[in-house]
């Protein structure tokens, strides 16, 4: 935020210059600075992290939580991170660091368990998540997709557990169940939302409704292959 404002009608002096605004500017008739904006899954998630800061003639240990504000550029990935001290009693004051992917991360690529799981309005599965450093989030599906190659068996013994398999973005969680059923034919499609959505038989004999864009994203080789037949 600006000046620490809520920007709910607060005024700010601003100062730029000209021949640096008009290089960034598309033309003279356009309104708007062209400003790319890097969007990525770590962004707005929390985590604790340990920084040694300077205090008078030595060093000392200060433990944070932080928040992901953006990122600042693809590679190597580096991010924003908006820090507020844990002890602090006096001093909470936010500071602003720069982290890598990796050190975000660290102590958060192991989930410990998961606690439980909500949807949200648009009817997304979101899980609260305990990870390795002991910090806890809640987390979308579609991030722990992007965060990992293959999910945690902890989130897929929960999945499974708590007959989240069959909900529309959990399904890609099937490919990584043992003993999982394979797609035999598509048997059926239909316009479902602005979606298409093929009705699919499996080797086990179920039937159920699946994007088209959850196949081609999730699915391997194979199941494109009787996709486009």
């Amino acid at each position: 935020m600006m000046g620490d404002g809520d920007l709910d009608g607060d005024l700010y002096f601003t100062l730029w210059d000209r021949e640096l605004v008009d290089s960034a500017v598309g033309g003279h008739d356009d309104a708007c600075l062209r400003v790319e904006v890097l969007k990525d899954s770590l962004i707005n998630s929390a985590f604790q992290f340990t920084k040694t800061v300077p205090c008078g003639n030595i060093y000392k240990s200060v433990d944070y939580d932080g928040v992901v504000v953006k990122k600042l550029k693809e590679y190597p990935s580096t991010y924003l991170v908006q820090g507020t001290k844990i002890h602090g009693k006096n001093d909470r004051e936010p500071e602003y660091f720069d982290f890598a992917r990796s050190e975000i991360l660290k102590g958060r690529s192991m989930v410990r368990e998961v606690i439980c799981h909500k949807k949200t309005k648009g009817g997304l599965t979101k899980f609260l998540i305990r990870w390795e450093d002991k910090t806890e989030s809640w987390e979308n599906i579609s991030k722990i997709h992007n965060m990992f190659s293959e999910p945690p068996e902890s989130i897929l013994d929960y999945a499974s557990g708590h007959d989240l398999l069959n909900h529309r973005d959990c399904q890609w969680l099937k490919q990584f169940m043992t003993g999982s059923s394979t797609l035999v034919e598509v048997i059926g499609h239909r316009d479902y939302q602005g979606n298409i959505e093929v009705c699919c038989r499996f080797d086990n004999g179920d039937e159920e409704w699946t994007s088209v864009k959850e196949i081609l994203r999730d699915g391997d080789k194979d199941d494109r292959i009787i996709l486009e037949k």
